[in-house]
């Protein structure tokens, strides 16, 4: 995995990083060859492929803000400062 992190904003983008092989032994972290030209078509096996992760988050969001009061109010409101 990656996490790239805005500075500016706080947002936090993830990515996998897959291994190009020849023959997949595990798919969890290996892409065959044929499928990493799908999307690259230079690549070649021994090579990295990226594959961004549909996670992703920033807690300066106006999502994350919007969920984070949703739960406060469920809650009761705000959780006291530890």
């Amino acid at each position: 995995m990656r996490a790239e992190i805005n500075p500016r904003t706080g947002e936090v983008r993830f990515s996998r990083l897959m291994l190009v092989v020849d023959e997949i032994d595990n798919d969890a972290t290996q892409i065959s060859i044929e499928d990493a030209r799908k999307r690259n078509p230079a690549a070649q096996s021994g090579d990295w492929i990226s594959e961004p992760c549909r996670l992703s988050t920033s807690a300066a969001s106006p999502h994350n803000r919007e969920a984070n009061h949703r739960a406060e109010s469920a809650r009761g409101g705000a959780r006291p400062a530890i």
